[in-house]
């Protein structure tokens, strides 16, 4: 027996996932699926959107009041 591992773009997984539905059961005795875990190093970014927020809670609660 063989395993066969493939890295697959989300945009291609459907069609991969019907070709091996539709093979027969006696060519495929499993297959297995996983997500990979894609970790974003941030600290390349200037992130200053929330900058000018100087207490947070605070400003959680003026939108909150905006909301009623």
């Amino acid at each position: 027996m063989q395993i066969v591992q493939l890295e697959i773009e989300d945009s291609n997984m459907e069609i991969v996932l019907n070709i091996l539905k539709n093979l027969k059961d006696n060519l495929i005795s499993k297959y297995e699926i996983k997500k990979e875990d894609k970790n974003i190093d941030f600290s390349q970014y200037n992130v200053t959107s929330f900058a000018s927020i100087k207490d947070p809670l605070e400003y959680q609660k003026s939108i909150r009041e905006e909301w009623n």
